[in-house]
C-alpha cells in the first residue's frame, strides 16, 4: 500500500506518462528475415477475382542423340500445371465513444491519447495476426479439445500431432483476443465469441468468458470469425509456411498426394508416425542432402533455418564439444546471432513452430498483395467521405449510440514459386522444452 494511499477524496491522483504494454509483442524472426508484406521487393501483385501461376513441370521431350543420316526424334512439348493465388481479407474494428473523442484525446484528460491509443492497437493487433498467418497451416485451428467443465476447457497435449505442440504458441496470455471453438470436420459452432481469462500451462486448462457446456473433444479452437461452416470446416485465412512445406496436402489448389505431383512437394524428414527423437548431425546432413539434391545446389547464402528455442537448444549442444575461441573474441556459440548450420544461419524465435527446424529459401517466398495498393499501403482503415469514423447502431430499434466505429482493412496472401526449395527437419525432441 502506498503511502498516502489512505488520504481522503481531496488527494490528487498522478498518472505516469505513457502505457506499458504488457504482452508479447516483439516483431518476429520470419518477418524480419523476409521483409515487410508491404515492401514491393518481396510482394506479388495480382488483380482480379483469381489469379493463376504457370508451372512448367516437365522438359521438351524432343531431345535425342541419333545416328549418322537418322531421323530426328518426335517432338514433345514440355507438361506444364497451374497453381491458385488467393487472398486472406484482413480486418479489425475499434469503436469510441463520444466522450472519448470529445474529452479523452489528450495526455492531459486521459492516461494516454484515447483515440491514438486504440487506432494503434489495433494495428499492433493485425500484425501480428498477419506473422500467426504467415507461420500456420491455412487451418486457422490454434488447439485441440480435450474436455470441458463449466466455463473452463482442456486442451489436448499429444506429442505427436503439431496443432497441440504448438497449443501455447498464440493462446499465450489472456485477453489477446476473441476466440470460437467448432467441430473440427462440420465447422459446427459449439462455442463462439469468447475471451480467455485465465490459462494454466501446467494442467493444459484454459478458463473463458462463457460457459463451455456445448463444447465437446471434437471442437477445435479458432480466432473468432476466422472461419467459415459451409457443410465442412473451411478456413479463411491465408496458408502460410507450414501449407508451404509439405508433402500430403493441398496447396495453391494442387494436390500434393496425386500422382505426378512429386515436383510440388517439398523436403520432410520426419520421424515415424509423428514420433519425437533426438536431434543428431546424421539427421542434420539429411534433409541438408535431400535439399540440396531436389533445389538443385547446397543451400547457402539465401537461406536461412527457423527454429523453437528448445529445437535450437538441441543444436547448440550437438556443436557444443566444438566450441571455437579466437582472442579477443565471444566464443561461437550463438550469443546475440544465429548459429551456423553447415553454411545456413539458424534462427531462433518464439512463434517458430516447436520441435522442428524449418530451412526456407528466401527469393521464391513471396507475399501477394491487391494490385490497386500503394507501396506501404497495405492495412488501411476505411475511409468514405473523408472521415474513417462511422456512426454506430443504436443496441435497439433504429438511430445511433453515442458511439462511433472505425474499420482497418487490408487483403494479404503468402505463396512459394518452388516448394521443392524448402525443407523441414521434423519431430525433434527439444532440450529444455519447459518454456
Amino acid at each position: 500500500m502506498g503511502l498516502f494511499e489512505t488520504t481522503n477524496a481531496f488527494g490528487k491522483d498522478t498518472w505516469l506518462p505513457g502505457l506499458n504494454y504488457e504482452l508479447l509483442s516483439e516483431p518476429g524472426t520470419l518477418l524480419g528475415w523476409l521483409g515487410s508484406y508491404a515492401d514491393s521487393r518481396v510482394t506479388v501483385d495480382i488483380e482480379g477475382r483469381r489469379s493463376y501461376l504457370k508451372l512448367r513441370i516437365g522438359d521438351s521431350l524432343g531431345q535425342a542423340t541419333i545416328a549418322q543420316g537418322g531421323n530426328y526424334p518426335d517432338p514433345g512439348d514440355p507438361t506444364y500445371d497451374e497453381a491458385t493465388l488467393s487472398l486472406a481479407h484482413l480486418a479489425h474494428a475499434i469503436s469510441f465513444t463520444m466522450e472519448e473523442m470529445a474529452m479523452l484525446e489528450s495526455a492531459q484528460a486521459a492516461a494516454v491519447p484515447i483515440m491514438a491509443e486504440k487506432m494503434t492497437a489495433a494495428k499492433e493487433a493485425m500484425s501480428s495476426d498477419i506473422e500467426r498467418q504467415a507461420w500456420g497451416d491455412g487451418t486457422g485451428i490454434l488447439a485441440n479439445v480435450a474436455s470441458e467443465v463449466g466455463s473452463t476447457f482442456t486442451l489436448d497435449a499429444v506429442a505427436t500431432v503439431q496443432t497441440d505442440r504448438d497449443r501455447y504458441l498464440w493462446i499465450d496470455d489472456a485477453n489477446r483476443a476473441r476466440y470460437d471453438i467448432v467441430h473440427g470436420t462440420t465447422g459446427a459452432q459449439q462455442k463462439t465469441g469468447f475471451t480467455i481469462s485465465d490459462i494454466d500451462e501446467a494442467t493444459n486448462i484454459i478458463t473463458g468468458s462463457a460457459d463451455m457446456g456445448d463444447v465437446t473433444s471434437d471442437g477445435v479452437v479458432v480466432r473468432s470469425g476466422s472461419w467459415d461452416a459451409a457443410g465442412s470446416f473451411r478456413s479463411l485465412e491465408m496458408p502460410g509456411i507450414r501449407a508451404m512445406i509439405d508433402t500430403d496436402n493441398t496447396y495453391m489448389g494442387i494436390d500434393r498426394t496425386a500422382a505426378g505431383k512429386g515436383f510440388w512437394k517439398s523436403v520432410v524428414v520426419a520421424g515415424s508416425s509423428g514420433t519425437l527423437r533426438p536431434l543428431t548431425e546424421e539427421l542434420i546432413h539429411t534433409v541438408m542432402n535431400r535439399l540440396a539434391r531436389r533445389a538443385g545446389r547446397q543451400p547457402g547464402g539465401d537461406y536461412a533455418g527457423f527454429a523453437s528455442f528448445g529445437t535450437y537448444t538441441a543444436y547448440h549442444q550437438i556443436i557444443t564439444p566444438g566450441l571455437r575461441y579466437t582472442v579477443d573474441s565471444t566464443p561461437d556459440i550463438g550469443f546475440g546471432r544465429p548459429l551456423e548450420m553447415l553454411g545456413v544461419p539458424l534462427y531462433r524465435g518464439a512463434r517458430c513452430p516447436r520441435n522442428g527446424i524449418r530451412l526456407l529459401k528466401k527469393d521464391s517466398i513471396k507475399f501477394v498483395r491487391p494490385m490497386h495498393n500503394k507501396p506501404g499501403d497495405l492495412l488501411n482503415f476505411v475511409n468514405l467521405g473523408g472521415s474513417e469514423f462511422f456512426l454506430k447502431n443504436a443496441s435497439s430499434g433504429q438511430g445511433h449510440s453515442a458511439a462511433v466505429v472505425s474499420y482497418l482493412d487490408g487483403f494479404l496472401g503468402m505463396m512459394t514459386t518452388r516448394p521443392r526449395d524448402h525443407a523441414l527437419l521434423d519431430d525433434i525432441s527439444e532440450v529444455a522444452g519447459s518454456y
